[in-house]
């Protein structure tokens, strides 16, 4: 046992107490004591890393869980009831996927590598919400079209564009280019800005070849043929159906264009089926088209799908979300038909003058 003075790191005198072996080479002196100021890291340092990491894991393994409830609503119950509504349409598959990869990503951190549990709960979601986003909402297909359903040489497919124009907040040059780049026979045409005369005068320039509806609630009807009168039906005070009747190259049918109420808070129950009402009550072949503001995996399409088919499930390809662009996550904007109309091909373009994709379908009148 022995004292040493010595010069300590801000140069104050400092005394240490030690203990040892007279020969130095045997064994190294046990120190009793240190200056505060020579330890190499500041304690409180030390002591903040562990808090701040199980801060970060808590925060990972709250999204996994949220994640995980967020998959399970997808199966049951989905969208019943009010309370869950908001919940449901807010996190679709793609929306999960994309928690899912956060997660993995922040398990495979240096800091999370002490928890193979929250890694392995991560890898499972991502797995199940991937595969779940591959079945519902992309679809790889050929030719959809048997030689016993072609049609004949006089029932050329007729070409129907519906689009949620965004009440032309890009511009209505910009609308009306996309729109003629498709070349279609029927344009159906929500959020297309109030009725008015100059709005027709408008349509009728870009369209002279058509026969111009302004149909009232912001929705337009541009028809490359002939439209009859139509009927107005309010699902509810702020979501709209217009049916009229149309003829195109000879071909007769019934074209309904929707606008659903965009509101998340509110259960889609009560429009939806209304309107599956108010559509059986059309006879003939009819085409359903416009923004439902409903993703197709919602259980209030029941109704609705009991006499008639969506064209993307029919015959769509590739990826079927519409909104929002630039990343579509929902397909809110759809297509549907009942038994007197064969769907031929179903496409989504892609243009920055909305922030919906505008959807082009090809049919003929059986």
């Amino acid at each position: 046992m022995g004292n040493v003075n010595f010069t300590g790191p801000r140069g104050e005198p400092t005394n240490v107490e030690f203990a040892g072996h007279s020969n130095c080479d045997d064994a190294p002196p046990q120190w009793s004591a240190m200056p505060q100021d020579a330890l190499p890291i500041d304690p409180p340092a030390l002591a903040d890393t562990p808090r701040k990491r199980s801060a970060r894991e808590r925060i990972v393994r709250w999204m996994l869980l949220f994640g995980w409830l967020s998959a399970i609503l997808h199966f049951w119950p989905k969208d019943r009831w009010a309370g869950l509504s908001l919940w449901f349409y807010g996190t679709p598959w793609g929306a999960i996927h994309l928690i899912a990869v956060c997660t993995v990503f922040a398990a495979l951190l240096k800091q999370q590598t002490r928890s193979p549990r929250l890694l392995c709960g991560s890898l499972a979601l991502l797995i199940l919400s991937g595969g779940m986003w591959l079945a519902t909402d992309w679809n790889w297909r050929g030719d959809a079209t048997s030689a016993d359903d072609a049609p004949a040489d006089d029932a050329r497919p007729i070409r129907l564009l519906v689009w949620n124009t965004c009440r032309g907040r890009g511009g209505w040059e910009n609308v009306a280019a996309e729109i003629r780049k498709h070349d279609p026979d029927v344009i159906c045409l929500v959020e297309a800005g109030a009725y008015s005369e100059e709005m027709r005068s408008m349509w009728e320039n870009y369209f002279p070849d058509h026969d111009v509806s302004m149909l009232g609630g912001s929705i337009v009807c541009i028809v490359r043929g002939a439209a009859g009168e139509c009927t107005p039906v309010d699902l509810t005070p702020d979501s709209s159906l217009r049916i009229l009747p149309v003829e195109v190259r000879g071909q007769s049918f019934h074209c309904a264009i929707v606008d659903i109420e965009s509101s998340i808070f509110n259960v889609r129950k009560r429009p939806l089926v209304r309107l599956a009402d108010s559509l059986n009550d059309v006879a003939g072949p009819v085409i359903v088209a416009g923004d439902f503001n409903t993703p197709t995996d919602s259980v209030h399409f029941a109704r609705l799908s009991e006499d008639f088919s969506s064209a993307w499930n029919e015959i769509g390809n590739g990826y079927s979300a519409t909104w929002p662009v630039p990343l579509p996550l929902m397909d809110l904007d759809q297509v549907w038909h009942n038994a007197g109309v064969a769907v031929r091909s179903f496409n989504l373009g892609w243009s920055s003058a909305s922030d919906h994709r505008p959807v082009i379908v090809e049919f003929v009148v059986k």
